[in-house]
């Protein structure tokens, strides 16, 4: 495990000049000795931090090693976002309780965050990292994209079917609906769709949607009306 004594102090006080929203860092190694150097946290809560891009490619010039980041209620525990965090950056994680300094090392362990029962987290945890998740339970991979927490309101159209199409999804055109087809959707007044699920049989769909927990519900009513189109993978067509 990386010896934190030598830069915790500036990650701690890093974190104390902003007690109201989280803090975020990165240790990197320039001249072979391990330094923390403060980023700048773009997350659109102040609950949760996101790396400005610009920050990361710089520390990744200098050879990043941990991240680091602080909590704000007092424990330095890590949630759920932050164990598929560590393990989706392949790197220690550091994490700084306020205001009691105390602090907490994880390693990536090979986790995986349960399908039901998740916290919604952007870019994190979200429909379509549920969606991946599922997948991947049957030995199909769809490939992750950067978003951040509302990009179907800036005019991004990220769940086409042709991203779809270079995983292996074709999109369903006989109207048919089979047990682990894809459904996307436009939740709400949108410009594009935003929202993805998995078909699970027997009327019911696997789904998270924001400020909820990810969950399995009846697929009808609202669900199917907001329906823009069902993928199903090639090898199961």
């Amino acid at each position: 495990m990386i010896d934190v004594r030598p830069f915790f102090e500036q990650a701690f006080k890093h974190a104390q000049e902003t007690p109201q929203r989280e803090a975020c860092g990165l240790v990197v190694v320039p001249y072979g000795h391990p330094i923390y150097r403060p980023c700048r946290n773009i997350a659109e809560t102040d609950v949760e931090f996101v790396i400005h891009p610009a920050d990361y490619l710089k520390a990744e010039r200098e050879g990043i090693i941990a991240v680091v980041h602080s909590h704000l209620h007092g424990s330095p525990e890590p949630s759920m976002a932050d164990l598929v965090g560590c393990e989706s950056t392949k790197l220690p994680w550091i994490i700084v309780a306020l205001p009691s300094g105390a602090y907490k090392q994880i390693e990536p362990t090979d986790f995986k965050a349960p399908l039901i029962g998740r916290p919604f987290v952007p870019g994190v945890l979200d429909c379509f990292s549920l969606a991946r998740d599922y997948y991947a339970t049957i030995g199909l991979d769809l490939p992750d994209f950067a978003r951040d927490g509302a990009w179907w309101e800036h005019g991004e159209d990220l769940l086409t079917p042709d991203n779809f199409w270079k995983a292996g999804f074709r999109v369903v055109t006989d109207g048919t609906l089979r047990m682990d087809d894809g459904i996307i959707m436009q939740n709400g007044i949108t410009p594009v769709p935003n929202h993805v699920a998995v078909y699970l049989g027997d009327g019911l769909m696997l789904h998270h949607s924001g400020n909820a927990l990810s969950c399995k519900t009846p697929y009808g009513g609202y669900w199917q009306k907001c329906t823009n189109f069902i993928l199903r993978h090639e090898s199961k067509c």
